[in-house]
């Protein structure tokens, strides 16, 4: 009789155990959101030590695939402030440097708003204490643009994917590059539909050589 038993549990769980440990999908983040990113990077120039730092409001919509960065850059012991627009249907962005002349330049990179397909799933944790915690999911991003090399290890929330933060290793335009990013106080919504208007510096914006851009402001959440 206790054979029987145990016979039945271990069959029980043979059928449960597979379903628990599928993996999640990728998944793409709210449709409309803003938050707060702060970016630090070491890069290598012809073998050459340099730090970037850039701590932005970040405002993403799906819907009009469009990206408004505002805030202060800093590159060793430079720093200004910086605004940035990235309009992926159009396949453009621009960037204000200091309250200077708008650069306008090719986007090369992939709309940035979910977990790529190609992506690798490295596993859940949770972070905090009790019911002071959230459940996140872990994945390896492999990036092969024309700007961007290499792989972006990246965390967002289980139930809703609203980046939490990632470490990116790799490249960005030949120039060797490690960069950790951080993002709090998301939140649903754009309060201000204006930041995706094109300001009026940028309208006659010419475009801007590839090799001229700043790998810098190479800004990505995937």
């Amino acid at each position: 009789m206790k054979m029987k038993t145990a016979i039945a549990v271990f069959s029980v769980l043979i059928i449960v155990v597979p379903a628990m440990s599928q993996p999640p999908q990728p998944c793409c983040t709210p449709p409309q959101w803003e938050g707060n990113v702060a970016q630090s990077q070491g890069q290598n120039v012809a073998g050459q030590g340099h730090r970037a730092a850039q701590i932005m409001t970040l405002s993403m919509d799906a819907n009009l695939k469009k990206v408004a960065h505002r805030g202060q850059w800093y590159y060793d012991q430079q720093q200004g402030t910086f605004q940035l627009l990235q309009d992926f249907k159009a396949g453009v962005q621009y960037q204000i440097t200091n309250g200077g002349p708008c650069v306008k330049s090719k986007l090369t990179q992939p709309w940035m708003g979910c977990i790529p397909k190609t992506s690798k799933f490295m596993g859940s944790a949770v972070l905090g204490l009790g019911d002071d915690s959230i459940k996140v999911n872990n994945w390896a991003i492999f990036m092969n643009s024309s700007s961007l090399m290499g792989t972006s290890y990246t965390q967002v929330t289980a139930k809703d994917c609203v980046p939490i933060g990632s470490t990116f290793q790799g490249s960005a335009k030949g120039v060797g590059m490690m960069s950790v990013q951080g993002v709090t106080n998301v939140s649903a919504g754009i309060k201000d539909p204006s930041v995706f208007s094109l300001p009026a510096s940028c309208q006659k914006a010419k475009e801007a050589d590839e090799k001229d851009k700043d790998s810098s402001m190479d800004i990505r959440l995937f």
